[in-house]
């Protein structure tokens, strides 16, 4: 879980060093799909952005939010192969 928490604190800081910190917290609520992921357009209007803004940023954020695991995996396993064992490991454990 840790890796997860660093891959977002990661991202927020990102998002904060670009001065967008307020974009970055509330397309976090979307993330999810289904019934959980709140409307773009209830987002949008809070940031002062239209709705299709928003619905172009979550795809990246979701791209990036994946990037970060990846990338710190890989400084920690001697493999390629490795890489993808361990977070395909890792993400199972939320799938039970």
């Amino acid at each position: 879980m840790t890796l997860l928490q660093d891959a977002m604190a990661q991202l927020q800081e990102g998002w904060a060093a670009s001065g967008r910190a307020r974009r970055f917290e509330s397309p976090q609520s979307c993330w999810a799909r289904g019934e959980s992921a709140r409307p773009y357009a209830g987002i949008a209007a809070r940031l002062n952005l239209t709705a299709p803004v928003v619905k172009m940023a979550v795809p990246s954020l979701r791209t990036r939010c994946r990037g970060i695991p990846h990338a710190e995996t890989a400084r920690t396993v001697p493999s390629r192969e490795k890489i993808e064992e361990e977070l395909r490991h890792l993400f199972s454990a939320f799938d039970t």
